[in-house]
């Protein structure tokens, strides 16, 4: 799958996401895990109410054939990093006076392709995509877990 089809791909899952939301998209209550089948079909396989706990439990299970992608969605604040500040610096998102509400999209294909989809609470109809280069805790984890259930697929 091409960079662009992934990218697309978390596109289209963001907003098709969207629509199985009730009430406001920013404020879920629990992370979700899917998966995305061949068709585009998107199947919850977990939910809890840490992303990373969530992602663990995920570990080592195995896909189905059909899955050509594995994602999380998550709602959060997001904070600007400042440019030359350390990790040990930044103010962490909830507490920073420019904080913005976010939800996100990532997936990762079996391929280890990776893409994310994101918006924000006060721009609700702007989209923002990335084709993999998004860098930090969540991407990685999300790495690491469809790694280990595509070696248990195999």
């Amino acid at each position: 799958m091409s960079n662009k089809k992934v990218v697309e791909l978390a596109e289209a899952t963001y907003h098709e996401l969207a629509k199985e939301e009730e009430g406001d998209n920013f404020a879920m209550k629990k992370a979700k895990a899917f998966a995305v089948e061949v068709g585009g079909t998107i199947r919850t396989i977990g939910t809890h109410g840490d992303v990373y706990e969530l992602l663990e439990e995920l570990t080592g299970r195995k896909l189905l054939t059909t899955d050509i992608a594995i994602g999380v969605e998550t709602c959060g604040w997001a904070s600007p990093i400042r440019e030359g500040e350390s990790e040990d610096e930044q103010v962490p998102p909830s507490q920073h006076p420019d904080r913005r509400r976010v939800r996100l999209v990532s997936l990762v294909t079996r391929k280890y392709e990776m893409a994310s989809a994101m918006g924000f609470a006060d721009t609700p109809d702007e989209v923002i995509t990335d084709d993999g280069s998004a860098r930090g805790t969540l991407a990685e984890e999300l790495l690491a877990t469809v790694m280990t259930m595509v070696v248990a697929s195999e």
